[in-house]
């Protein structure tokens, strides 16, 4: 008999999902992809990134919340690989704005001998833990799903949260690549608000 999945399970997938499989990812993808568009108002890439950032840091919190209901009314703690590595993910992932928050600003025209050590550090940190992060947290939503399926939950249980999470990470993936091809494309010029830029210096 198949289980019917509770609705603490239901509010944890239906947070973490979106959140790791494309909310998060998709901000990581416009720090790295679109910092040069041509034409895009300065810091137009920060205030997206941040952003989608803030949305997906509540909603991976609040899935841990109810992840965590969820073990204490009707399973145990930290029992597979998923619940282990999404508990690192969720502290790494909870740590990148504080870390970001402490950053070392460059002064006005740049370092004059180049980045400091601590400017080094948090870039090492913030771009290499938080891509590590990202890559797994997309990751560990498909392990989710399928752990569900393996625990014999009806299908809906394991289905939705495994389409979620193909379509975020194909939508990730291809927002990607197309910042690779065409940098300057036409859905990053709407994003960072290039082409609006663009049209009030020519009229």
């Amino acid at each position: 008999v198949k289980v019917t999945g509770q609705w603490t399970l239901w509010l944890h997938l239906l947070l973490m999902a979106p959140a790791w499989g494309l909310i998060l990812p998709l901000g990581a993808a416009i720090a790295n992809r679109t910092k040069g568009v041509e034409g895009a108002p300065k810091g137009a890439w920060f205030k997206l990134h941040t952003t989608l950032q803030r949305v997906g840091w509540v909603l991976q919190l609040l899935g841990l919340i109810f992840a965590i209901v969820h073990c204490d009314k009707y399973s145990v703690h930290f029992n597979s690989s998923h619940t282990i590595l999404g508990l690192v993910i969720v502290i790494i992932g909870t740590l990148q704005p504080l870390n970001a928050a402490f950053r070392p600003h460059p002064p006005e025209g740049g370092w004059p001998d180049g980045k400091p050590f601590a400017r080094l550090a948090f870039e090492i940190w913030h771009k290499g833990v938080g891509w590590a992060a990202v890559v797994l947290g997309m990751f560990n939503v498909i392990v989710g799903a399928l752990l569900a399926k393996s625990l014999d939950f009806d299908d809906a249980t394991w289905v939705v949260p495994l389409v979620l999470g193909c379509i975020g990470i194909a939508s990730f993936v291809l927002f990607f690549v197309l910042g690779v091809v065409s940098p300057n494309n036409a859905l990053y010029k709407a994003l960072t608000g290039a082409n609006k830029a663009q049209s009030t210096e020519t009229a």
